[in-house]
C-alpha cells in the first residue's frame, strides 16, 4: 500500500460497519487514523472497532442512523472529542431495496421517501455536520460514496439511482462552496462490489454481470477503499469535486 500519510489523523466513517464501509475503515486505520464507525449495526461496528484495535490501530463506535439529525450531530461531536476534529469523512451509509424492481409510476411513496432519506438525506446531513467542523479547523476531506447508479440508469431502479445521483450533485456544490478554504470534496463511484449486497446474487447471474465488466470480475472491498483513503490523504491535495469511478471499466464502454 502507497505511504497515506494519515497518521494521528480522525477519520469518520458513516456505514462502516459491512461492505466498502467496513473496508475503508480497516484502510484509514492501516494508514494510521484514528477512525470513528458511525451506523446503525452494533454488531458489525463493534467487531470492525475490534479489529482495528487489535491491529494496534484506535477506533470507536457510535450509534447513528444518518437520517436523524441529531444523531449525524453527535457522531461528529464524538469523534472531535475523542480524535480532535474531523480530518477525513466519508460517507457510505447506504440501503437499497432488494427484489422491489418496478417502473417509475409504480414506485411505492414511502419505499421512495426511505431511500432517499438514507441515501441522499442522510449524505446531505453528514456533509452539513462534517462540513461545518471542517470549516472550524480549516482543513478536511470529504470522500461521498455514490454508485454506478449515479452516472447511468437500469430499468425499474429510480429511487436509487435518484439518490446516487444526487450524491454526486451534492458533493460537486459543496466542493465549489468550500473551494479555497482548505476543504475538499470528491465522490467515489464502486462497481459491482463483492460485498453482503451482492450475497443472494444466483451464480449464474454474478457471472453474467462479471461478463459483462472490462476486467471480467467484481471488484473486491479493499479496492474500492484504496481509492477512498486515496481522496483522503494528502496524496490527492488537487483534487477537488472530482467523481472517481472504480469500476473495472464498466460505464467506460
Amino acid at each position: 500500500m502507497p505511504e497515506f500519510e494519515l497518521d494521528g489523523r480522525s477519520a469518520l466513517v458513516t456505514g462502516g460497519s459491512t461492505g466498502i464501509g467496513r473496508a475503508t475503515v480497516l484502510a484509514l486505520a492501516d494508514a494510521g487514523a484514528c477512525v470513528t464507525v458511525a451506523d446503525v449495526n452494533e454488531r458489525d461496528a463493534a467487531s470492525v472497532v475490534e479489529d482495528v484495535r487489535r491491529g494496534g490501530g484506535e477506533a470507536q463506535f457510535v450509534r447513528t442512523d444518518v437520517s436523524v439529525p441529531a444523531q449525524v450531530e453527535a457522531a461528529v461531536a464524538a469523534a472531535t472529542r475523542a480524535f480532535g476534529g474531523v480530518d477525513c469523512a466519508v460517507n457510505a451509509a447506504a440501503v437499497t431495496l432488494k427484489n422491489v424492481r418496478v417502473p417509475t409510476a409504480e414506485v411505492d411513496i414511502e419505499l421512495f421517501d426511505r431511500i432517499i432519506a438514507v441515501d441522499l438525506r442522510g449524505t446531505f446531513l453528514s456533509m452539513k455536520y462534517e462540513l461545518r467542523q471542517m470549516a472550524q479547523q480549516g482543513r478536511g476531506s470529504v470522500v461521498n460514496i455514490s454508485s454506478g447508479s449515479g452516472l447511468v440508469a437500469t430499468k425499474f431502479n429510480p429511487s436509487y439511482i435518484a439518490a446516487k445521483h444526487g450524491v454526486i450533485g451534492l458533493a460537486k456544490a459543496a466542493a465549489m462552496d468550500y473551494a479555497g478554504t482548505g476543504i475538499r470534496v470528491n465522490v467515489v463511484v464502486p462497481g459491482v462490489t463483492r460485498t453482503p449486497m451482492i450475497a443472494d446474487i444466483p451464480a449464474d447471474y454474478l457471472a453474467n454481470v462479471e461478463a459483462g465488466i472490462p476486467l471480467q470480475r467484481v471488484a473486491e472491498p479493499h479496492e474500492i477503499a484504496n481509492a477512498i483513503v486515496w481522496l483522503c490523504s494528502p496524496l490527492s491535495s488537487y483534487a477537488t469535486g472530482s467523481t472517481l469511478v472504480v469500476d473495472g471499466g464498466y460505464t467506460a464502454q
